[in-house]
Order: C-alpha cells, then sequence, then structure tokens
C-alpha cells in the first residue's frame, strides 16, 4: 500500500499535527510506503528532528491571506502532480481539511481514493471566516471518507458543514516510548509547593493566560511552569505583564518550545497538568503523554479532549481563574484525589498506545482502496 500524505506548513515540531504525522508514518510495516509533502522548515535549530523515511519538500512560500490562496492553491498543483506521477499512490492522506495542499489534492487527481484527516484548526478556522468554511466544503465533497480523532470533533465539523460523507472515528495513538513503568512521585503526602505545568502553544484560544490570572489567587504553596512557544502575537507578552502585576511571576516559570523527548524528560517532574482551553480540542495529545507518565490531568471541556480524557482526568467546570485556583487548592489538600486519578490516567493512556492504534488505522485505507477497486 502506497500512501501519498503532508501538510503544507513549515516542518517543524510545532503545533500537533507535525507531530502527530511523524508518529503515524514512522517505523511502518514492509508492505506501507508512504511519501509525506510538506515545505522548507524555517528554523533551523529543530534539525532533522523527523523519523519518516520519504519527505518531500516543496520550494513553495505558505501564503495564508484568502486573497492569495488561489495562486497558492495552483503552486501546490504543479508539486502535487509531479508526486502522483512519480509516486503512484494507492491513496492519499488529506491532512485537514482546509489547507492548500489538500485542496491541491483533491484538484489534481480525482481517480485514486482519498482520506480527508480532520485536525482541530480545520473548524477553528471555518468557524471564523466564511472563505475558509467555502474551502473547506469544498474540499470534503471530493473526499471518499472522513476521519476525525474524537466523536466531539466529529459533532463540531457537522454541526457546521452538515453532510452525509461517511467518516470514521479513530483517536491518535502516543508513542510507546512516552510510557514509564514505574512513577517516584506519589500522592498519598505533599511536602512541598505543588508542581503545576502546562504544556501548548502560546495562544488564546489555549487558555495559559487562565492558569498564569488562576495564580494571584494561590499562595506560595503552588508553582507554576508554562513550556510552549508563542503562536499569537503578543500574547507572551500579556500573560508576564499579568504574572508581574499580581506579583506572582516568582512562582511563575516560562520555557520555550521543547521537543517531544524533552518535554517528556520534563514532565516527570511535574505533579499535575492542566489545559485550560477555550476553544475546541481534536483532542490533545499531550494531555494523554501526561497520564502516560502518571501525571493527574485538569482540564476545560473543549471537545475532543472530553473524548480523549473523559473520565480519567479532573474536568474543571467553569474555565476561569478564581475557578482553577479554588480545584488546585483543593487538590493539594486532598492528595489522594491526585492518587486516584493517576491511576486512572495511566489506564486511559494505555488504551491509546500507538502500537495498538496504528494497525486499524492503516486497515481503514487497505479498505478504502479495496472497495474502490470494485
Amino acid at each position: 500500500m502506497k500512501i501519498l500524505t503532508g501538510i503544507d506548513i513549515p516542518f517543524i515540531p510545532f503545533g500537533g499535527s507535525p507531530i502527530i504525522c511523524n508518529d503515524w508514518y514512522s517505523g511502518l510495516p514492509n508492505d506501507i510506503q508512504v511519501r509525506f509533502l510538506t515545505l522548507q522548515p524555517n528554523d533551523a535549530k529543530y534539525g532533522h528532528w523527523w523519523t519518516m523515511k520519504d519527505v518531500i519538500f516543496f520550494n513553495v512560500e505558505k501564503k495564508r491571506r484568502t486573497d492569495e490562496f488561489p495562486l497558492y492553491v495552483n503552486e501546490l498543483k504543479v508539486e502535487v502532480a509531479k508526486q502522483i506521477k512519480s509516486f503512484e499512490p494507492d491513496i492519499i492522506h488529506c491532512q485537514h481539511l482546509n489547507f492548500g495542499l489538500s485542496r491541491a489534492f483533491v484538484e489534481v487527481d480525482n481517480l485514486v481514493p482519498k482520506i480527508g484527516i480532520c485536525h482541530g484548526t480545520d473548524v477553528q478556522i471555518a468557524t471564523r471566516d466564511d472563505f475558509f468554511l467555502e474551502n473547506m466544503k469544498y474540499i470534503t465533497q471530493r473526499l471518499d471518507l472522513l476521519h476525525f480523532p474524537a466523536q466531539k470533533m466529529a459533532d463540531s465539523y457537522f454541526r457546521i458543514n452538515p453532510n452525509l460523507k461517511p467518516y470514521v472515528v479513530i483517536p491518535h495513538g502516543i508513542s510507546n516510548r512516552a510510557f514509564v513503568k514505574t512513577r517516584k512521585v506519589t500522592y498519598s503526602r505533599l511536602d512541598g509547593a505543588l508542581k503545576i505545568l502546562y504544556a501548548g502553544r502560546l495562544t488564546s484560544y489555549k487558555g495559559a493566560d487562565i492558569i498564569v490570572e488562576a495564580m494571584k489567587h494561590l499562595d506560595d504553596n503552588f508553582n507554576l511552569t508554562v513550556i510552549g512557544g508563542e503562536d499569537e502575537l503578543g500574547y507572551k507578552q500579556k500573560i508576564l505583564h499579568e504574572a508581574h502585576e499580581s506579583n506572582s511571576d516568582g512562582r511563575i516559570t516560562f520555557v520555550d518550545h521543547l521537543s517531544q523527548e524533552e518535554l517528556w524528560k520534563r514532565m516527570l517532574h511535574f505533579d499535575v497538568m492542566v489545559f485550560p482551553s477555550r476553544t475546541l480540542e481534536a483532542f490533545s495529545l499531550s494531555t494523554i503523554e501526561a497520564q502516560a507518565m502518571g501525571i493527574p490531568v485538569i482540564y476545560a471541556n473543549a471537545g475532543g479532549i472530553e473524548d480523549a480524557v473523559g473520565i480519567s482526568g479532573i474536568q474543571i467546570g467553569d474555565n476561569i481563574p478564581r475557578v482553577w485556583a479554588n480545584k488546585l487548592k483543593y487538590l493539594r489538600e486532598n492528595p489522594e484525589i491526585l492518587s486516584k486519578y493517576q491511576k486512572l490516567g495511566f489506564l486511559n493512556a494505555r488504551k491509546h498506545k500507538l502500537s495498538d492504534i496504528k494497525s486499524v488505522f492503516f486497515k481503514v485505507s487497505r479498505d478504502l482502496i479495496n472497495k474502490s477497486k470494485g
């Protein structure tokens, strides 16, 4: 089985989809070949971070403005046509239902079966911009099957684009390397400060500012570390200012974006992971990775994360700073609850082992190929 896929972004390990794709399409059995198309990395500090075997870089500049999009898609179509001719794929995986490369895939070829793989930003963009809502509809009409990582992600998609397109729900898997068999930290007692971790892109959608503001309602028994790169102009400065104004900056540490392996190493030093997202999440890999490391997860209900974590994590009520502060106080005073969710979380993470989920993911493609042959 030969799969052609890719993402038209500068290929760095920033955000979920590049990492997810690298996990899916690495370490393949001999009967599966994948060619991954993407754009040249724009930051040399990450080096050759991917483990996929066949990665092709386009010499095309990413265009984000709607007035540039048609010309941008035409540039991608030239490159896609070359790859389809040389690689002769059995199936195409269209990553993102709203990106230029998926548009190029469906416009260049109408014979090879195509699966559209929905990522969180697809629906977010479509709800903010009618141009990209129509773009998503156009692409979807030309796909054979849709794939969602969570049912709530699918529900959100079909609310804004009602159609009868067949779809499957297959959760994202996490690398087996993320699991630890034992964890030294237990929650029978907490002598020092509760060590809180936020790990994610720094953007208002992800809500790091909510946790930063919550710290002004907490005392020296609580320390917060924020790990992530800025993905919204001025956002990091905003939360730094909030921390300074509330005199809590001495208890908050900011760390720039880390590689997946580096993040896993850091995770082991925390007591809880917080996920205060304000908007739809497709899945949230980092929360499941935290659970695999024995770290209890506290999260706001933001779509797909509720399917992924569910009752194995602690769901917050109102996603506001004061409520977060009260919940964190309560958990520090009742460490047996953290112990409970440490165990529940680890059991949940085991259900998301990539080694177990990959076979399901690729079986869907085989079935679609066989169906297309009649």
